[in-house]
């Protein structure tokens, strides 16, 4: 008999932890889109932030020269700006 009520018992823990586990995925995929429009947009500013950067090196870039200190020097804050 204690075999029997220790497979009632796991039956009953088992169906108490299915039924969390709905909940849980229920939440999550209520909460799902907006997590993505945080993720999307915390990735379209890095790439803005990146372009602009880029663009601002390639401005430097032209009117000093490619080669040369200043060169280095603008594609050295270039690149710590982007990681930061």
């Amino acid at each position: 008999m204690a075999l029997g009520s220790l497979d009632l018992e796991s039956t009953l823990m088992m169906r108490k932890q299915m039924i969390e586990l709905r909940w849980i995925l229920g939440t999550l995929s209520a909460d799902l889109p907006f997590i993505l429009l945080q993720f999307q947009a915390n990735v379209q500013g890095s790439l803005n932030d990146l372009d602009s950067d880029v663009a601002n090196a390639t401005q430097n870039l032209s009117a000093r020269g490619l080669e040369g200190d200043a060169a280095r020097e603008i594609l050295r804050n270039c690149f710590i700006a982007e990681c930061k």
